[in-house]
């Protein structure tokens, strides 16, 4: 997946999300103005993530040219990028993958993974 990291977000877990084969980029690294509408805009432009810890970054994200950016929100998770960095890494299954990839927004908290406006589509009728 393809990631951009808020200014809130250590840039260190960008290494540890590159190691797990993921795309990711600090938004320092890429735009002079660390502002919430160029971080939603360089996101949509460029098919990335938002990993934020901002909760309000999901109203600012409706209310902007790309209401369905995927948004991944850390609550109540550690600071610290080598206790951080590999929690993520662990929490993005493929499963968790495909329902960030449907624009949801991801909450990861101490000990459970929300997702957001998911919707799911049954594969039988059986149901």
């Amino acid at each position: 997946m393809k990631f951009i990291l808020d200014t809130d977000v250590s840039p260190k877990l960008c290494a540890y999300l590159q190691d797990a084969d993921h795309d990711a980029v600090h938004i320092d690294t890429v735009l002079a103005e660390g502002d919430y509408p160029s971080l939603i805009a360089a996101a949509g432009e460029q098919g990335r993530v938002v990993i934020s810890r901002d909760p309000l970054l999901d109203f600012k994200r409706r209310n902007s040219p790309y209401p369905d950016l995927p948004l991944f929100i850390l609550e109540d998770v550690s600071d610290d990028p080598d206790v951080l960095g590999p929690y993520l890494c662990a929490a993005l299954t493929p499963s968790a993958q495909s329902f960030i990839a449907q624009g949801t927004v991801t909450y990861l908290q101490r000990s459970s993974i929300t997702f957001t406006d998911v919707v799911l589509t049954p594969t039988s009728d059986r149901l």
